[in-house]
């Protein structure tokens, strides 16, 4: 599984066309359905995620932490499996000013 990450308007969804995979391969927008996921089927949601090709996640662990406990534990949530699937990808790269600068190639042992 190849895991993007990056900011909105980073070139994410320039890279992932570039790919040339069809669109039920990949997972685009992935931190919505963390956002729509309850902690009890976050495992699920992880595994299922880590079967796809591609999996691409706005970058949300930056910035400013939200204000509400609900979107705190949101963020913690995507940061979460953004570390679970990175473990398991064959490689990781982060999108910046539509560059793919690549953060690991093979899965972590």
């Amino acid at each position: 599984m190849i895991l993007v990450l990056g900011p909105r308007f980073s070139g994410k969804t320039t890279y992932l066309r570039s790919l040339g995979l069809p669109a039920d391969a990949v997972a685009d927008d992935a931190e919505l359905l963390v956002a729509q996921t309850d902690e009890d089927g976050l495992n699920a949601l992880m595994e299922y995620l880590a079967g796809m090709r591609v999996v691409a996640m706005g970058d949300i662990q930056r910035g400013v932490v939200p204000s509400s406990a609900r979107e705190r534990r949101q963020r913690d949530r995507a940061g979460r499996v953004q570390q679970h699937l990175a473990m398991r990808a064959e490689r990781v790269v982060l999108m910046c000013c539509g560059i793919p600068l690549p953060l690991q190639e093979g899965p972590c042992a």
